[in-house]
């Protein structure tokens, strides 16, 4: 995954919100419709650095880029802080390797904070093969049993088998993060809310409240495959490991 700077990308400046980081750092905020425009994309190179192939979303399902769109502000040592709007922010992608199929054909699962969702990218035709969460379009997974609806800048979707694709779904603005899983069925075109985790972050010796992580965050099965891994991003608790429900109707759990 890399970010491509453009200037050319028509970005009107009522859709674009500030980061807190744009707030204290990036004047004026939000930003200039002029300011430089950060694309993410997908790209295969060799070892010698060679570009093989290379994937963007606006060129496969533009409509999935959401609005309002976000202005972050990156600061480097020495330097001014340097504001560009951020448009999907990619954070994380897994690629799958077909069974027999010739050395990176695949698929791509990439996980977009900013488009609210993940996409399946066929690899390397680059077709977007089913979209999870942010906009409804034509690739769109229907989601169900979900009481939230769907996503809120997540981080980190991948399989964790054959028909299950597991992510931390930050919630950031006010909410509770949480880790869930989704049962994908791709003949009914539907992700089934089956597993829901959340963590705890203790507040004083008495009391605690659920983990709100405004960026960042991942979730991973422990090798044996019984206990969900949270890194909770930014918020007060690093990580947790929490028993993994398979049973059952609730499917939920929470570390403390």
């Amino acid at each position: 995954l890399i970010y491509e700077e453009v200037f050319d990308t028509p970005i009107q400046s009522e859709s674009i919100i500030p980061s807190s980081s744009t707030t204290q750092s990036c004047e004026p905020a939000p930003a200039k419709s002029d300011d430089p425009v950060l694309r993410g994309r997908i790209v295969e190179v060799t070892s010698s650095g060679e570009v093989v192939h290379s994937w963007s979303i606006e060129d496969h399902l533009p409509q999935a880029l959401r609005a309002p769109l976000w202005v972050t502000g990156y600061s480097f040592a020495g330097e001014k802080p340097y504001c560009a709007i951020d448009a999907e922010h990619f954070n994380a992608i897994a690629f799958y390797q077909e069974k027999n199929a010739p050395l990176g054909k695949g698929t791509a699962l990439v996980t977009g904070r900013h488009i609210d969702g993940a996409v399946m990218v066929e690899w390397p035709q680059g077709e977007v093969l089913w979209s999870l969460g942010g906009n409804t379009t034509d690739k769109s997974l229907e989601i169900i049993d979900d009481p939230l609806d769907g996503l809120s800048l997540p981080h980190d979707a991948h399989y964790i088998s054959e028909d299950e694709v597991m992510l931390f779904d930050n919630r950031t603005f006010g909410n509770s993060s949480r880790v869930v899983v989704y049962k994908v069925d791709l003949i009914k075109r539907s992700a089934t809310l089956v597993e829901t985790y959340t963590v705890n972050c203790p507040t004083s010796l008495s009391s605690s409240n659920l983990c709100g992580a405004f960026a960042m965050g991942s979730a991973r099965l422990t090798l044996d495959g019984d206990k969900v891994l949270v890194g909770v991003g930014t918020s007060r608790v690093t990580a947790a490991e929490i028993p993994r429900v398979k049973q059952g109707l609730t499917r939920e759990a929470a570390a403390t």
